[in-house]
């Protein structure tokens, strides 16, 4: 941008000296940032002239690196509009920027629309603008819709390793609320969070529907909730939710899917549901924490397409009907610069390995008595975003000392995206240990 034709002279008055407003925003009804306030310059000489207030923007720190995606998104999207009186809009920060405070009075405001889908397909600058925010475009605009099902059968009906026990089935829809810094950021229905012991046949006999398992007593859970989660701090690292869950335990719920996916589905033997037993009253409350230190671990491109790689470390603690647990966890996770096709704006998170280790008393759900114990595994996943669309996979094994999860499964069996599984094709087997409990997991995403 040249510069205007009146310019800042260096003997101005000290009441109109160049000062940057101390927060910015981005707006919109529906946004829990402050509504349309962007970045603003206080001075009195300013005031009637826009061209000039992106000219000295442009010049005084336009040239930064660090706030550069900031000043590209202002310049393409923001309307220079004078506020008076300056009310301060929400403060949101950029990671390694720091504005400090000055008094208020007379500034011109660079007010930016609200994000909207056709603004993240046809901006140049949100891309990067969002990524320096440690977001994406998508999340700038509004809310998120999830549908998420885990399964421990093996393919070509689902992602597991092959079993049929312990966490065996989850359905769950969600709508998350991503522009949203604290608060309410997530709830849905958990549709069926199926549990149940594992399941034997005589020998010689063959496996299909019209068979009966033989179990132990329990444990047999059909969970259906609403779940919610709140959103209690977020800073450029760190972030800490508190999450609950309310519903029913009902093994004639449980039985009715599981009988269903079984006879319709996988020709699969049935399991004895104790379907006479009345349904449960289930709840479950915890709190996470999740810390993503600013360290990049590592960095480079492919196809052209940059990308970092960084760590995530968390942990969780939760109590409920069905007893308490806390754990750990960690993950390497690559992601790629948001870049632009005839599809939409594509970006690509990949966490080609995780680890995660947990404690727990389970109890309530069938079985004879409270059971205390640990277990831990890998994880994978991989997380594919096309415009308003995500599709996601991803993979898990645990070694658990719960016999419901201790499965048939030989060593080297692996769920889809498991990190220890071998290329497609290859004819090796690197999987979890003997005995291991796989399950796979697909996510599709819609914005909106």
């Amino acid at each position: 941008m040249a510069p205007p034709t009146r310019q800042p002279g260096p003997n101005r008055p000290e009441n109109d000296r160049l000062i940057l407003n101390t927060s910015f925003g981005i707006g919109g009804r529906k946004h829990a940032l402050a509504p349309h306030y962007s970045l603003g310059v206080q001075t009195p000489m300013l005031q009637l002239d826009p061209e000039l207030a992106k000219w000295v923007l442009l010049n005084s720190l336009g040239s930064r690196e660090e706030v550069k995606p900031l000043f590209d998104f202002v310049i393409e999207q923001g309307r220079p509009v004078l506020h008076l009186p300056f009310v301060e809009p929400g403060a949101v920060r950029l990671p390694t920027l720091r504005m400090r405070e000055q008094e208020t009075g007379r500034r011109i405001i660079f007010e930016i629309p609200e994000v909207t889908p056709a603004m993240a397909s046809g901006s140049k600058s949100l891309g990067k603008f969002a990524a320096a925010l440690g977001s994406t475009p998508d999340q700038l605009y509004g809310r998120r819709f999830w549908l998420v099902y885990r399964n421990d059968g093996s393919l070509p009906f689902n992602p597991g390793s092959g079993s049929d026990q312990g966490p065996t089935a989850f359905l769950a829809m969600y709508v998350t609320f991503d522009q949203k810094q604290t608060g309410l950021t997530r709830i849905g229905w958990r549709v069926i969070d199926m549990r149940t012991p594992r399941g034997y046949l005589a020998p010689g006999v063959k496996p299909g529907s019209n068979e009966m398992y033989t179990t132990a007593q329990g444990p047999y859970s059909g969970i259906s909730s609403i779940d919610f989660t709140v959103t209690a701090l977020r800073t450029g690292d760190i972030k800490v939710d508190f999450k609950g869950a309310a519903g029913i335990d009902s093994a004639k719920w449980g039985k009715f899917v599981q009988d269903f996916i079984h006879t319709k589905v996988s020709n699969s033997p049935l399991f004895p549901w104790p379907e006479k037993d009345p349904p449960k009253f289930f709840a479950e409350m915890g709190v996470a924490a999740l810390w993503t230190p600013q360290k990049v671990l590592s960095s480079g491109d492919v196809a052209g397409i940059k990308y970092e790689g960084k760590i995530e470390l968390g942990a969780e603690a939760t109590v409920g009907t069905q007893g308490p647990s806390a754990g750990l966890d960690a993950r390497l996770v690559l992601r790629t610069a948001t870049v632009n096709s005839p599809m939409g704006q594509v970006s690509v998170e990949y966490s080609p390995i995780g680890a995660f280790a947990r404690g727990f008393i389970r109890g309530n759900d069938g079985r004879e008595g409270s059971l205390a114990g640990v277990e831990g595994g890998f994880r994978a996943s991989a997380m594919l975003k096309i415009g308003r669309l995500g599709v996601g996979l991803s993979g898990e094994i645990t070694a658990s000392t719960d016999p419901a999860l201790q499965t048939g499964n030989p060593a080297g069996s692996h769920p889809l995206l498991n990190p220890l599984s071998a290329p497609i094709g290859s004819g090796e087997q690197w999987g979890g240990p003997a005995g291991h409990h796989g399950s796979g997991q697909l996510v599709l995403t819609w914005s909106f």
